[in-house]
């Protein structure tokens, strides 16, 4: 069962990369379509931000879902919906067809981040759940990293739709492999990782305990990806505006995520091996702030986004592992569900506050800016969480 595990991680991480690739293919275009149809740098943050959206509607029922019809058999569907949705932006002809197609797309991508955690979460225990996110977090890095490249490649060589194109097609390969490899891991594994304690029958539903410390875990991932989306959605813009052709943009950028992929999984085995994982989400949310400035002021934008992959990468799998540790397996289904409405409605919300205040300012750094504030939140929230979580414990064993 060991090995297995490992196993079905390659799938799970597959389909990961696959949502990555899509979810940075306007953000990676953002000069093509700017020039296609004349919008402007909050209407690109808006149809980034489009895919995201339908997470407000699925993430309850995409753990209901998976509860009710087997997780395998949602994933495999959310993969149909990606590569639908992709087909859909190719053949678009202007911005809100094109955002009808990134909203198909984000429906399949949603349902994936809500039910891959929760299949981490069955195969893995304390010990290795981190890790393990942490390795499949870096399939979604990888696939951002080489979006940001590809699509801008795709883009110059046969226009903006052969970017989302590609997104379709990468989409059917994770499809595949999923099909090929993955399966539902026994109930009595489940229980096993947590502890070896049944705590009933699986349900679907959460205890009034656990409520609390979820939304606060699904608050802070919001703020974290809204701080590392902004950094990816208004990077390329705002080198651009520090006179940065669109290639080597891309490259700067891709170069940082190609470092996260490396860093993402360094940091759960550091947080598995070492049992240290408040002052790595504090020094990785730092870094990231600075990183952020300094890719609008700082004479050298390549250190801000190599700090940015390095260390902005870190906290990742931290933040997503905490629903596994606060849940109980037959709580996950629909505790999984709340964690990623708080992430989608920031995703949703958040990001186009970047582009709205340089649109607003005119000022280049104003969406690095915008960043910077969603970070320090996020580490303000984090250390209220680690309060209450802390607080239950003393209350659960009194001294």
């Amino acid at each position: 069962m060991n090995a297995t595990r490992w196993i079905m991680l390659i799938a799970l991480t597959s389909a990961r990369f696959a949502v990555g690739f899509q979810i940075v293919s306007v953000a990676s275009v953002t000069v093509h379509l700017q020039g296609a149809f004349g919008i402007d740098h909050a209407g690109v943050g808006t149809l980034a931000s489009l895919y995201l959206l339908p997470g407000l509607l699925l993430a309850i029922p995409a753990g209901w879902l998976g509860f009710r019809f087997g997780d395998r058999t949602m994933v495999l569907v959310s993969l149909v919906l990606m590569v639908v949705g992709g087909c859909i932006a190719t053949i678009a002809v202007d911005p809100v067809m094109l955002g009808a197609g990134r909203i198909v797309a984000g429906s399949g991508g949603v349902m994936m981040i809500v039910l891959n955690n929760k299949m981490i979460a069955d195969w893995f225990d304390s010990r290795t759940i981190v890790t393990a996110m942490a390795v499949m977090m870096s399939g979604f890095a990888l696939g951002i990293g080489l979006g940001m490249v590809a699509h801008v490649f795709f883009a110059d060589l046969a226009g903006w739709p052969a970017a989302q194109w590609s997104t379709a097609a990468m989409a059917a390969i994770a499809f595949l492999l999923t099909l090929t490899i993955y399966r539902d891991p026994p109930l009595a594994h489940v229980y096993r990782n947590s502890g070896g304690v049944p705590d009933g029958p699986p349900r679907f539903r959460i205890e009034r305990p656990e409520v609390l410390l979820i939304c606060l875990a699904g608050l802070i991932w919001a703020l974290y990806n809204a701080s590392y989306l902004s950094f990816l959605t208004y990077g390329p813009g705002v080198l651009g505006g520090r006179n940065v052709d669109a290639q080597t943009a891309g490259w700067i950028m891709a170069l940082g995520n190609w470092l996260a992929i490396g860093a993402m999984p360094i940091g759960g085995w550091l947080a598995d091996r070492f049992r240290s994982p408040g002052m790595m989400v504090l020094v990785g949310g730092v870094v990231l702030g600075v990183a952020e400035i300094g890719l609008a002021i700082s004479s050298v934008p390549l250190l801000s986004a190599l700090a940015f992959g390095v260390f902005g990468a870190m906290p990742a799998a931290i933040i997503a592992a905490l629903p596994g540790q606060v849940l109980k397996p037959a709580s996950r289904s629909a505790g999984v569900g709340i964690f990623y409405i708080w992430f989608f409605a920031g995703g949703a919300v958040l990001p186009p506050l970047g582009g709205l205040a340089r649109d607003m300012t005119g000022l280049l750094v104003a969406p690095m800016a915008v960043a910077v504030c969603f970070i320090v939140l996020a580490l303000i929230v984090y250390a209220i969480f680690r309060a209450v979580q802390s607080a239950g414990r003393a209350v659960a064993v009194p001294a």
